[in-house]
């Protein structure tokens, strides 16, 4: 069953230059004639009209992981990597939450603040060297 997002809202966002080329190369394997750029890369669909339903992805990726004797890990935890990877390497809270589809950066703190355990002991060094100086 096809279910629309929370909030029924499209996002786009910003791919980085490795990401688009191996999305770019996927689109010319899967359509070897020239697509409209409206066209979603995953879809049952030859003319790419249609996406694959959610649970299908997920589906896609456990088969993969599994092909691939990568450790269990499933479609959801690369959410997860997303946000704290972000969160650890100075994104603003604000940044990572309209790429998770967070309203709200409060609920992504809710979520992933634990998980930044690491930027805070990076805090706590940099008071610390404040601090530290000789007079």
């Amino acid at each position: 069953m096809h279910r629309p997002t929370k909030n029924h809202a499209e996002r786009r966002l910003a791919l980085d230059p490795v990401t688009l080329a191996e999305l770019s190369e996927l689109v010319t394997v899967r359509y070897p004639q020239r697509v409209e750029a409206d066209r979603y890369v995953f879809s049952h669909d030859p003319n790419g009209k249609t996406p694959w339903r959610p649970d299908y992805a997920t589906l896609a990726f456990a088969r993969l992981a599994d092909q691939l004797a990568i450790a269990k890990i499933r479609l959801h935890d690369l959410r997860h990597f997303a946000a704290t990877t972000m969160l650890l390497n100075g994104i603003d809270v604000r940044t990572a939450a309209g790429r998770l589809g967070h309203a709200r950066a409060s609920t992504t703190l809710d979520i992933y603040a634990h998980y930044t355990q690491p930027a805070d002991q990076h805090a706590s060094a940099a008071l610390g060297n404040s601090l530290d100086t000789p007079s």
